[in-house]
């Protein structure tokens, strides 16, 4: 047995509206996905898209720390903005842009990585060489 994951995510009554992109729908208590306390949801341990019953990647926890901290030091680091339009529009994902995998996610697409700080970014560029060594 496979969980339908795109019909999963789909559920109007769970996530409405599921077509938009909308973080907050996990944030905001008038949303049915919402979880209480914030400091412990949303989290990925029990989500769908990990598996259900004996189904259930076993490393979820392992992910979800290692996703933390990976997020954390990106953002830490540097600020994730929309490509911009030579005219200085907004370029946003085309949310249709998806892969036909059983296990999907975006399509590639572009955006601007800005170091929050000469520091920062001086940073990154040292620890990057220390692994290259």
């Amino acid at each position: 047995m496979h969980a339908l994951e795109l019909a999963i995510s789909r559920d109007e009554d769970l996530y409405p509206d599921p077509e938009t992109y909308n973080p907050a729908r996990w944030l905001d208590d008038s949303y049915p996905s919402f979880k209480a306390p914030l400091t412990e949801y949303p989290k990925l341990t029990g989500h769908h898209q990990f598996g259900v019953g004996r189904r259930s990647c076993p490393s979820v926890e392992l992910t979800e720390a290692e996703t933390l901290a990976a997020c954390s030091t990106i953002v830490w680091a540097f600020k994730l903005e929309p490509k911009k339009r030579a005219d200085g529009s907004v370029q946003w994902p085309d949310p249709s842009r998806m892969t036909a995998n059983l296990i999907g996610g975006p399509l590639p697409f572009e955006f601007d990585l800005v170091p929050r700080s000469e520091e920062k970014a001086a940073r990154v560029r040292e620890l990057w060489q220390s692994v290259q060594a």
